[in-house]
């Protein structure tokens, strides 16, 4: 049978409401817990790279252009009709390209031979080509126009180690680049990067050119997820305060990426950050559905890749949202994961007076009601489920390997039942595990 913790490990699945289940929430709720090498937090990468593309492929070369395909000119008879431009090519012949550098792929290629390729767009004769092929030895080719600068780019990825802060030391050099294509590539590889090893360049941070880009209103916002972690790690007091304004502003502009923000404040302010965050975000009933959830995402953030606060500190905070019924099931399983046991009389009022409009909450409940290890939730669980006994089918329907309350074996023995800080669970094998 497994044990409590085993059970407990991708605990926030039981949680998700079923109106979620195709949302972000559902995602971020079933996702493992962060470690010291989950990929950047609030950062998601936006296209394959570079060199996901050179590892994923047979050959890359860099070729430049010797003789353009035929294009056959579409009719010009709707387009004079309509008074517009004269339509694209309606087909595309291949272009003979001369290879200048091989990548990858030298036991086909080498420096001199010649290919065919489709090649789309605006190009001339001389104009050099990044290239991906696939299917040796004929070759099925991708490419893509690329100046100067876009060789020496993919160039120079090849030597790079495959992890670490010294890779990502290159890349940071292009974060924001004038050459978009270098500045999408370059934020993708710290998506992916581990946040071990974006601390790994605190040194190297400009923190004025990192406020600058996060104030420029023309920068995604899945940019600034980044740039906010970055502040994070190597900012200090000045920009808690800077940070302060943005999140009190009324423009929602300014707000842009806001659960990495206010984790990147935490993470300035310590716990004495808390209190402006349950202030203006989870104690607010007015706050916004998307506010609140910000703060949630910036809070599970600390509760696992951060060391900044302590599991109670987070669980305090959490819990003002089961004040707001209708946000109240986004933090049950929050505080399931963190193991707080403290708040079942809460869930049980929360359940009964569970309406229509709020029945979503019932689930996430049930679930945490079926995980927690003391007896008093098995005496619950019996009360409430003559209430609902089609929530509590589902929810056995669904997750049966949860059933933890049904334990009889001695897996699994709570000592305590005061707050998330003070109870200890005694494993299998005997040892207290605090809490």
């Amino acid at each position: 049978m497994l044990t409590y913790l085993t059970r407990l490990k991708n605990f926030s699945l039981l949680f998700t409401p079923s109106f979620l289940l195709a949302s972000t929430v559902f995602v971020t709720l079933t996702s493992k817990p962060a470690t010291a090498n989950s990929v950047c937090p609030f950062c998601t990468p936006v296209a394959p790279t570079f060199a996901a593309e050179m590892s994923s492929t047979d050959a890359v070369v860099i070729a430049k252009l010797v003789k353009r395909g035929k294009r056959e000119q579409a009719s010009t008879k709707i387009a004079n009709e309509l008074g517009i431009a004269r339509q694209t090519p309606s087909s595309v012949g291949k272009s003979e390209l001369e290879i200048v550098k091989v990548l990858k792929g030298e036991k086909f290629l080498k420096a001199g031979d010649m290919i065919e390729a489709y090649v789309f767009g605006d190009a001339i004769k001389g104009d050099s080509f990044f290239i991906t092929g696939v299917e040796p030895p004929a070759f099925s080719w991708s490419t893509l126009k690329a100046n100067k600068r876009v060789v020496d780019y993919v160039t120079k990825i090849k030597s790079l180690p495959v992890d670490g802060p010294e890779r990502l030391t290159f890349f940071l050099n292009y974060l924001e680049d004038d050459e978009e294509i270098l500045a999408r590539d370059s934020y993708d590889e710290f998506a992916l990067a581990p946040f071990s090893d974006v601390k790994g360049i605190k040194k190297l941070i400009e923190i004025e050119k990192i406020r600058k880009w996060i104030e420029d209103e023309d920068i995604p916002a899945s940019r600034k997820g980044l740039y906010f972690t970055l502040l994070g790690i190597a900012g200090g007091p000045k920009d808690a305060d800077f940070l302060e304004k943005l999140m009190r502003s009324a423009d929602e502009r300014k707000k842009t990426a806001l659960d990495s923000m206010i984790a990147c404040y935490v993470t300035l302010k310590g716990a004495d950050g808390l209190k402006l965050i349950n202030q203006l975000f989870l104690g607010n009933k007015d706050a916004s559905y998307s506010d609140s959830f910000a703060a949630i995402a910036a809070l599970r953030f600390h509760s696992t890749e951060a060391k900044v606060l302590k599991k109670e500190q987070i669980v305090g905070s959490l819990r003002y949202m089961l004040d707001r019924d209708d946000l109240a099931d986004l933090v049950i399983a929050d505080l399931a994961r963190m193991e707080d046991w403290s708040v079942i009389d809460k869930l049980v009022k929360l359940f009964k007076a569970a309406d229509p409009e709020t029945s979503w909450v019932r689930m996430p409940i049930v679930n945490y009601l079926r995980a927690c290890p003391l007896p008093k939730a098995k005496t619950v669980v019996a009360e409430l489920e003559k209430l609902d006994p089609k929530t509590f089918k589902r929810a056995r329907a669904f997750f049966p390997e949860y059933e933890l309350g049904d334990d009889d074996d001695g897996d699994s023995e709570q000592t305590t039942e005061g707050p998330a800080d003070t109870k200890k669970i005694k494993s299998k094998s005997g040892s207290d595990i605090d809490k």
